[in-house]
């Protein structure tokens, strides 16, 4: 009896429900329209006059804007938004470093954009971490015989008799590996326990026969980061250049100890950027010989948009201290007074007078390049006295005949 009710409510539930469209079923013949009266409903587009102001304004995202030095404060949002134009630092013709070249100055209709705006742009400037010193361990193989052709730079017969690359590629592929078999992985541990001329040959050996490719990742990585640690190797520029060129995606897996020393010595611009920029976004501070070796690259550079693209990524560094090299480099970047005060102001930062003092004189022949007011300059002077600096002498004579 069950069954029979159950088969009954199936078939019930299963008849199709039929619907109709109320444009036919609830329509009144009187509200019907043609399609010409349909389409005469339709309003007209209004007519814009070319002149009328736009409220809507596209604004560059803050991480799209390059900056070398600028850190924003409350005054220069009180500055833009009550200027007449309400543009950044409210001067209209201002212009803005961008990763599409350069663009005019950013209009900003309220405060309340303005503040969220410099306060994503000032986040640029981020705090970074002296860098670990790392505990590598070295395992030695104990092997004489092995070690004496090592002290020998015998690498031809070694590779032959131990079978080297073999071993080193089943080890790589994960293939069986005889448990006191010879790879590259604990042969070039051992050689790093050899002479700078034996490390040398080595490494000429390596590069000579392509024998990279044959590491293991790791093996590669912990020999690296040990031998990047003696600067005296001479060839090592040479082999890290080429290790560059054979496995790019090393430099990502390397300790950044590590990572430092090789953007302290490499030659190439681009891969101490690359070690550089690795560093940074680890949130580690890079050594001041890694950052000086990166800027004599730009020493003789005087582009002040390519220094400021191509060094935007440094901002943090630029915070954290200063020397002759850095001050000389960013100057090479000003090229109004808005962004000479921004310079002054981070110099001021460090909250050490000496650094004002030290480049005064540097300081002010750029502000002098730059056409000044009287009141520009007296600002200047100002900014020296209240920091108790002594005016240079060259600065002296050069006011003495700009005011007499």
């Amino acid at each position: 009896m069950k069954q029979i009710i159950r088969n009954q409510l199936i078939r019930n539930y299963s008849n199709k429900i039929d619907f109709i469209s109320n444009e036919v079923k609830h329509i009144f013949e009187v509200e019907k329209l043609t399609p010409e009266e349909n389409l005469a409903a339709i309003p007209k587009k209004p007519i814009i006059p070319k002149n009328i102001t736009k409220f809507q304004h596209s604004i560059i995202k803050p991480k799209d804007v390059l900056d070398l030095y600028t850190k924003f404060n409350l005054n220069d949002v009180l500055i833009s938004i009550l200027s007449k134009s309400k543009k950044l630092h409210g001067v209209e013709n201002f212009q803005i470093v961008s990763k599409d070249g350069i663009i005019p100055n950013i209009y900003f209709p309220n405060s309340a954009i303005i503040l969220k705006w410099i306060k994503a742009f000032n986040k640029k400037i981020y705090s970074l971490k002296p860098i670990p010193v790392e505990n590598y361990i070295n395992t030695t193989l104990k092997n004489a015989e092995l070690e004496d052709l090592v002290k020998q730079s015998s690498f031809d017969k070694i590779f032959n008799i131990y079978r080297v690359i073999k071993s080193s590629r089943d080890l790589k592929y994960g293939n069986r590996v005889e448990e006191n078999a010879i790879t590259l992985n604990n042969l070039s541990m051992l050689v790093l326990n050899q002479s700078n001329e034996v490390i040398e040959n080595y490494l000429e050996y390596l590069m000579e026969l392509t024998y990279v490719q044959y590491f293991t990742l790791h093996g590669l990585k912990d020999f690296i980061n040990q031998l990047s640690l003696n600067g005296d190797i001479l060839n090592l520029n040479e082999f890290i250049i080429y290790l560059n060129g054979e496995i790019p995606q090393l430099f990502n897996h390397m300790s950044s100890e590590s990572l430092d020393k090789i953007s302290g010595f490499i030659e190439n611009k681009e891969i101490s950027r690359n070690a550089l920029e690795i560093l940074i976004k680890r949130g580690y501070l890079p050594s001041e010989s890694s950052i000086n070796n990166h800027l004599k690259h730009y020493i003789n550079e005087n582009d002040p948009v390519r220094l400021t693209t191509e060094l935007t990524f440094l901002k943090p560094v630029f915070h954290k201290f200063s020397n002759e090299l850095i001050v000389s480099i960013l100057l090479k970047t000003i090229t109004n007074i808005i962004e000479f005060d921004k310079f002054i102001q981070l110099l001021k930062s460090f909250n050490d007078p000496n650094l004002l003092n030290k480049y005064q004189l540097s300081l002010f022949k750029k502000l002098m390049l730059l056409k000044p007011t009287k009141l520009e300059i007296a600002q200047f002077v100002n900014i020296s006295k209240s920091n108790k600096i002594e005016i240079n002498q060259e600065i002296m004579e050069i006011l003495n005949e700009r005011f007499k």
